[in-house]
């Protein structure tokens, strides 16, 4: 979550450190010079590997390192430097450092203690570093205590708290079959009574699988106004939102008629969140029947013709207020559901609703990223290969292929590559 307070620094350089208003103070020196001065002071270091071009590093410095409580609880134990992975390769590479950012806590001889991966929030960022001190129990000491007391709740919640983090980090480890074990355990010892809290529906609304009546999220739904006197509404509504429209858009998906009865509950027993949504044209329920419309005739149906009609419409009501991630989420699901065999008509819309994502995605200053221009020409060269046009489909590759060329990946410029051959084959 991005926190939207803002803090002026007045900075100002005092030796080798450069002191801040408020906020993390940053040692102005190398990471074996920071080693050094924990080691003299007996404090533990804190290293960002960052890099200049890396998004989430600036949001971890302009809006979580600047905190007060942060900058209150870092510098009193901690050295804190950053590291600069462009300019400190070798470093990077000692440190296995392969995502930016990535935040190491480590002991005054350079040894890891706890790392994280990505940017965190604030209240993530303190929890980890007090995990480094010993303030509180790493992921690892909670898994080795739940062993020895396999139906602690308190335990296994902490543990289910903190488990999206560890199995995204420790990826092809397993984690993610045993901490569904904890779940299903953590939900057949804990009383419904005691779970009206926010931590269990954050729990409940990230582990529950998607199904009709699954009996967890169900409890939830019924709960709603118990959890909104204690929750605040976004924290509750958007859960709901996201699990709601998923699951109605997968039953359409697969054809089951039931995604009708899901639909029906947006203006039943999920009215208390789905009022909030405000749409200058639709209610809530007639926006989410379009949506999941247009998908049960794509994906159920096999109908290119009504979803783009039921696309289009949608789009022309919302005019100016459609959302960028939308005109995406239309064409790649036409490219997904007939794995990109796409009719004469299908194509030329989506090129209308890919030149339309360009357009607002460009405007004022834009909001596309390289990777979102990759995908707007290798989009539009896949759309002009179905139509035969093959200067135009060219073009779009050749693009594409410059902006594969600029990410570094081999695997993007083979698959760009490898279009661009079969067209110039044909010729």
């Amino acid at each position: 979550m991005l926190l939207k307070k803002y803090f002026v620094l007045v900075l100002f350089c005092l030796g080798s450190i450069c002191s801040q208003a408020e906020g993390i103070e940053f040692f102005q020196g190398s990471l074996q010079d920071a080693l050094k001065k924990a080691k003299s002071e007996n404090k533990l270091v804190f290293v960002d590997f960052m890099a200049t071009w890396c998004g989430p590093c600036k949001a971890l410095a302009t809006k979580v390192f600047p905190e007060k409580e942060i900058g209150d609880y870092f510098n009193a134990h901690f050295v804190c430097v950053q590291v600069d992975v462009d300019k400190e390769k070798e470093l990077a590479r000692k440190y296995q450092i392969r995502a930016m950012p990535t935040l190491v806590f480590m002991s005054a001889e350079g040894k890891d203690i706890v790392r994280v991966t990505g940017a965190a929030s604030a209240n993530r960022l303190l929890k980890k570093a007090k995990e480094a001190t010993g303030e509180l129990p790493t992921f690892d000491e909670l898994w080795a205590s739940l062993k020895k007391n396999k139906k602690d709740v308190g335990i296994m919640q902490e543990i289910l708290h903190e488990a999206p983090y560890i199995i995204q980090e420790r990826r092809g480890q397993g984690w993610e079959s045993r901490i569904k074990k904890v779940f299903q355990t953590y939900m057949e010892t804990k009383p419904r009574s005691e779970m009206v809290n926010a931590t269990d529906f954050t729990i409940i609304m990230g582990y529950a699988e998607m199904q009709k009546n699954n009996e967890y999220v169900e409890f939830v739904i019924s709960h709603l106004p118990d959890y909104l006197k204690i929750m605040p509404f976004r924290r509750v509504a958007n859960p709901i939102f996201s699990y709601t429209m998923e699951l109605i858009n997968k039953l359409a998906r697969e054809n089951d008629p039931d995604y009708k009865k899901e639909l029906a509950r947006v203006a039943g027993d999920q009215k208390i969140v789905f009022d909030s949504l405000k749409h200058d044209k639709y209610t809530p329920i007639e926006f989410l029947t379009i949506l999941a419309d247009a998908n049960n005739a794509l994906y159920g149906h096999k109908d290119q013709a009504t979803y783009v009609r039921l696309c289009s419409d949608y789009l022309e009501a919302t005019g100016d207020k459609v959302m960028l991630p939308e005109y995406k989420s239309f064409v790649t699901d036409l490219f997904t559901a007939t794995k990109g065999h796409l009719t004469e008509e299908a194509a030329n819309q989506a090129i209308v609703w890919l030149n339309a994502y360009l357009v607002k995605g460009t405007k004022d200053g834009g909001q596309l990223q390289p990777q979102d221009l990759f995908w707007y020409y290798l989009t539009s060269g896949d759309c002009y290969a179905v139509l035969a046009d093959d200067l135009k489909a060219k073009e779009a590759y050749t693009q594409a292929y410059m902006l594969s060329m600029q990410s570094g990946n081999p695997q993007l410029q083979a698959h760009v590559k490898q279009k661009l051959d079969a067209l110039n084959a044909k010729s």
